[in-house]
């Protein structure tokens, strides 16, 4: 079965890159999509994805990062601008709630 990969940031310009790169992967697929307006809590529990992609912004990822974790899916932030003690608080509590996760700035 394909994963379900959400993409949170769809609209901006890495994120219509990564829409056209997991449509074409039959690995994966899209469980959805938001948009800065949307509340990324509800979507996720709405759909309950396998992996939520954040192609956000530096000011909002941390934040998003967390919801993320919180709901209990993997993460992969495609954001560059986490300072690096964020960094190591999210791989503490993925590794807490023993979930997987990519920071590829």
């Amino acid at each position: 079965m394909p994963t379900g990969v959400w993409i949170n940031g769809a609209s901006g310009r890495m994120g219509q890159v990564a829409t056209l790169a997991i449509e074409n992967d039959p690995d994966l697929h899209i469980a959805g999509k938001s948009h800065r307006t949307d509340d990324l809590a509800a979507c996720i529990r709405n759909i309950e994805p396998d992996v939520v992609l954040d192609l956000t912004t530096a000011t909002v990822a941390y934040t998003n990062a967390t919801t993320i974790i919180d709901a209990g899916v993997s993460p992969v932030i495609g954001t560059s601008g986490l300072l690096p003690h964020q960094t190591d608080e999210l791989v503490a509590i993925c590794e807490d709630r023993k979930l997987g996760g990519a920071i590829i700035p």
